[in-house]
């Protein structure tokens, strides 16, 4: 399922013993102005009025150096997601 506006994109899917949000995607032009924060919000709630009440994971990859591995890590647990990573 994907959640997009003129900013970007985030896509979730449900599994079967979790949510999963993947594929977070904000345009350059629109970047390091709270899109990122204001899209994933938007896709939390929805996932959240479909009647999933348990944690929301979410995999920390920064993608074309714009964040470091750290920073997205924070910004995804502000927003109260489990935070994986491929780097360990």
């Amino acid at each position: 399922m994907q959640i997009q506006n003129k900013y970007g994109y985030c896509e979730y899917s449900f599994e079967k013993d979790f949510v999963h949000i993947y594929n977070l995607y904000i345009y350059p032009e629109y970047r390091k102005q709270g899109k990122a924060r204001e899209i994933l919000q938007r896709c939390i709630d929805k996932i959240r009025s479909l009647g999933y009440n348990d944690e929301i994971q979410i995999v920390a990859q920064p993608q074309e150096n714009s964040i470091s591995y750290e920073c997205l890590k924070q910004f995804y647990e502000s927003l109260g997601l489990k935070v994986f990573s491929y780097y360990g």
